[in-house]
């Protein structure tokens, strides 16, 4: 998970849990990112490996099912750095043989879409659904590659924010043992913050869906 218990103990400003609350603090965590990568359209949030195919655009993107973190081999070849640096910004910064690039969690190849080259599968125009692919959504896609990746967006600010203001919200509705006076003038109390994941809070995160042409 990118938020753990003690960050998101630290981001309450440190209450003292038992055990217990601490156990339930977890459940929390895992449960939020897993229900918001299902609201994010299925996109990872933590990194986790990944092999696959994945078809190639005329515009040289390379469109995998999830966010490319890291790429560690492209058609078997494995990169020069396999395996991402603990100080390395998921899906920015790793240097690619030519003609690959990776930026914005998307790998993209640089110049022609790749007919001719050696370990280089080109797809047949007249049959899309032979990879897979649904007819009538592929129209730019001219061959495919096999990648070996970190898939997920990792820890994105957004996303994490976003994860610690909700289970905040969760463990002071559940778990929180203190008790509030509130002046009795007839104001009213100001509304519980949602355990759910908003239509409000979804649509600030939008950027962050799988934006894949196809699952």
């Amino acid at each position: 998970m990118i938020v753990d218990v003690k960050r998101l103990n630290k981001y309450m400003s440190s209450p003292q849990w038992t055990d217990d609350q601490q156990e339930a603090a977890a459940d929390v965590l895992a449960g939020l990112e897993s229900t918001l990568e299902s609201a994010l359209s299925g996109a990872f949030i933590s990194l986790r490996p990944r092999v696959e195919q994945a078809v190639v655009l005329e515009s040289g993107l390379v469109v995998t099912r999830q966010p490319v973190a890291w790429v560690a081999s492209i058609d078997g070849t494995a990169t020069d750095d396999p395996t991402m640096p603990e100080d390395a910004t998921p899906g920015e910064g790793q240097t690619l043989a030519s003609p690959w690039t990776l930026t914005e969690h998307r790998v993209r190849r640089i110049g022609s879409p790749g007919f001719g080259l050696t370990g280089y599968s080109t797809l047949t125009p007249s049959d899309p659904t032979a990879w897979g692919l649904p007819a009538g959504r592929v129209g730019g896609a001219v061959a495919t590659v096999n990648l070996s990746y970190l898939a997920g967006w990792g820890n994105v600010p957004a996303l994490a924010k976003a994860i610690l203001d909700k289970a905040r919200a969760i463990m002071y509705n559940t778990h929180d043992d203190t008790a509030v006076m509130r002046n009795t003038d007839g104001t009213k109390a100001p509304p519980v913050p949602s355990e759910d994941w908003t239509d409000d809070e979804l649509k600030k995160l939008g950027i962050y869906r799988n934006l894949a042409a196809w699952r």
